[in-house]
């Protein structure tokens, strides 16, 4: 997470961008987004924003990522009124931002979701056939016709799991703690530090908090 923060040598600098999203999350606004890739400066490789800027989504739950050889991960926000925590459909987005990238990328893939009150996550990938093992699973098992219909029934049945709960990092870990993923939250506005968020081992009910700086 440091280097996605740092503004010198490989560092991404990604703050400037981050306040950026921070001005889109007022509740109505439709979900906005940047997309990283992995290029070469006189430094090194290094992972830098879309020419194309930041992007509006088509709805305040959707917005576009890229994915592909050079592509490392996106920056996108959840607009005041939408849940903070990631949704399936991010984590499925982690899947195949890390599947088709450039295999001396994996250790650098993420996901990061801004949110309103500063508060910014992050997604890392553990261990890639597992996520895909779950993803794949939870396709087969939905129900629906078509990819469409059960992508949709998918994010349905999480909502309504979201919405009954009082505690959302609890229960994103409890739903997807599981799939071959990390989950992380800046602990300060200027995302200079970051926590690890799992679940405790002896209690589903307790969060866990492992600083990472």
């Amino acid at each position: 997470m440091n280097r996605l923060v740092q503004t010198d040598g490989l560092g991404s600098n990604i703050l400037p961008v981050v306040n950026q999203l921070r001005t889109k999350l007022s509740a109505g606004n439709n979900e906005w987004s940047i997309n990283y890739k992995n290029v070469w400066s006189e430094d090194g490789r290094k992972n830098v924003p879309d020419d194309d800027g930041i992007q509006e989504g088509p709805s305040d739950e959707r917005s576009p990522f890229n994915y592909g050889n050079t592509w490392v991960g996106f920056i996108h926000t959840h607009p005041e009124g939408k849940f903070n925590i990631f949704s399936w459909l991010d984590i499925r987005a982690l899947k195949l931002v890390h599947t088709d990238s450039n295999n001396d990328f994996n250790d650098e893939i993420f996901i990061m979701a801004v949110a309103p009150n500063n508060i910014t996550y992050a997604l890392r990938v553990n261990n890639i056939q597992t996520l895909i093992d779950k993803i794949d699973a939870d396709m087969q098992n939905a129900k629906g016709s078509n990819d469409d219909e059960k992508r949709k029934n998918i994010m349905r049945g999480m909502a309504e799991k979201y919405t009954e709960s009082n505690n959302l990092e609890q229960k994103f870990l409890e739903l997807y703690g599981d799939y071959g993923i990390s989950l992380y939250e800046a602990t300060d506005a200027n995302l200079s530090n970051w926590k690890r968020l799992e679940l405790d081992e002896n209690d589903n009910e307790t969060v866990n908090e492992t600083p990472c700086n």
